[in-house]
């Protein structure tokens, strides 16, 4: 096989791409399908269905169970990884020479294989895991859950040496980067690949504030009910909270407040035309982990975008953003904001910031260099 051949091993099936990591690799493998980059895709399934629509950007497709055995949870290997093991995804990757990007420590299994390791190896990091999962079992209510995240989070940290054996670490931000290259040695800054061509900002003003994400995890649960409680039953502002499958304690915090409207797993479509119509955007997390891909999406499209500090740390997007930490910066910011349209100049800088750095061509080329 040429240089142009690579197997991306995918921790889920990328189709329909709808949220977080899932949204990096699909845009990744577009990317390098239209550099000519000849894709052998293999996707452990789990809650999703198999993708055709996969099967006109790579060359094969191929699926493995992803094996939910609770006896895994005994295993010194972290779970994530564990129900990822596939001697068939052995066998398939053994058949030619092409070089394997793993997405994720989940798909690093691999890297305790000897046979494989003849190969060029590389893996695309979307967090250092074990501070996520740290961060997870922070804002984790149920005990039990939270042992797990801690647990997890502790295997991962062992486990994560198998970077050791990768020829390259691709980082999704600049604080990873710098860990990763400070810890092994080798790391390269690829920014997340995510839907946006062009920097699509309405002129005008809009008269909400939206929250979006998808509400059935954790991180963005915790951070809808802190806002909540601390903040939004605090101004006079309509407010709209969209994404995908609300949790119960979301629905519950949204019939509380009458200024709240929920809108429960809106299509691509509509997500994109609430954050164009937004007046302001506002992104809270308590993890500053990996990039959040609905901040880039945010920035793309929306015109005043309000964060606190832990969002946008080490991503390079700090200045695009209004910081506001405390529930009193945010209520202030939100009152402030809510009456200014966003200007020519402030659109210019952020088309000059994000067309640069995270370009999905340039970063494919990237990627492309790498596997020759």
């Amino acid at each position: 096989m040429n240089d142009t051949n690579l197997h991306i091993v995918a921790f889920n099936i990328p189709y329909p791409p709808n949220y977080g990591g899932i949204i990096d690799v699909f845009y990744k493998v577009k990317h390098l399908h239209q550099l000519g980059v000849k894709i052998h895709l293999h996707c452990f399934e789990y809650g999703r269905q198999h993708a055709p629509d996969l099967e006109k950007l790579c060359t094969q497709v191929s699926y493995y169970k992803r094996r939910m055995n609770l006896r895994h949870l005994l295993s010194k290997t972290p779970f994530i990884v564990k129900s990822r093991v596939s001697d068939q995804l052995i066998d398939n990757l053994l058949k030619d020479d092409a070089p394997i990007l793993m997405e994720g420590l989940h798909c690093c299994s691999i890297l305790q294989n000897e046979r494989i390791r003849r190969k060029k190896l590389i893996v695309r990091a979307h967090n250092v895991e074990h501070d996520y999962y740290r961060h997870l079992a922070k804002a984790e209510r149920n005990l039990i859950n939270k042992l797990f995240f801690y647990w997890e989070a502790s295997k991962l940290q062992k486990f994560e040496s198998y970077l050791y054996i990768a020829d390259h670490v691709l980082a999704i931000s600049k604080a990873d980067y710098h860990y990763f290259k400070r810890k092994y040695g080798k790391a390269n800054l690829i920014p997340a690949f995510h839907s946006e061509e062009k920097i699509a900002i309405k002129a005008g003003q809009g008269d909400y504030i939206l929250i979006h994400g998808n509400l059935s995890v954790k991180e963005n649960i915790a951070a809808v009910l802190h806002l909540s409680e601390h903040v939004l039953g605090q101004i006079n502002h309509k407010v709209i909270i969209a994404g995908k499958d609300p949790a119960k304690e979301v629905l519950k915090a949204c019939e509380d407040l009458p200024n709240v409207a929920l809108i429960d797993t809106p299509s691509f479509e509509e997500m994109e035309q609430l954050i164009a119509n937004a007046q302001v955007i506002l992104l809270h997390t308590f993890q500053p982990t990996g990039l959040k891909l609905k901040l880039l999406n945010s920035l793309y499209r929306g015109r005043q975008c309000i964060t606190n500090g832990l969002m946008v740390r080490g991503t390079g997007l700090e200045m695009l953003c209004h910081i506001a930490d405390t529930p009193r910066e945010q209520i202030a910011a939100i009152n402030h904001w809510m009456n200014i349209p966003i200007t020519e100049e402030r659109i210019a800088e952020r088309e000059h910031i994000l067309l640069d750095a995270f370009n999905n061509r340039s970063n494919a080329l990237k990627i492309k260099e790498l596997i020759k």
